[in-house]
């Protein structure tokens, strides 16, 4: 059911990309590029804060389980975003053509 959601929300934004200004686009590009650089660093600081809410006690599986299920959720956000982004700088382009 999330996934629909979320790919309405894709092809909605991607239809809006078109009234979207240049650099507004650029910015949702590079933001979207962070986050999915930044995606294993967000995981293991979430693994570790699920360690101490644990008492400092974990099994690892349940913890690997844990940083690996963030990171590929934080992940795809960044691939949204850098999508959303790229078809807006090609939108934009058409547009101006």
């Amino acid at each position: 059911m999330v996934y629909y959601y979320i790919i309405i929300t894709i092809l909605i934004n991607i239809r809006g990309c078109a009234y979207m200004k240049n650099k507004d686009v650029k910015i949702i590009t590079i933001v979207g590029l962070v986050i999915i650089l930044l995606s294993p660093l967000i995981g293991y600081i979430v693994g570790e804060s699920c360690i101490t809410l644990n008492g400092g006690v974990m099994e690892t599986s349940s913890y690997e389980w844990i940083i690996e299920s963030v990171t590929v959720s934080i992940r795809t956000i960044g691939a949204i975003l850098s999508v959303i982004g790229g078809f807006g700088m090609f939108f934009i382009k058409i547009k101006v053509k």
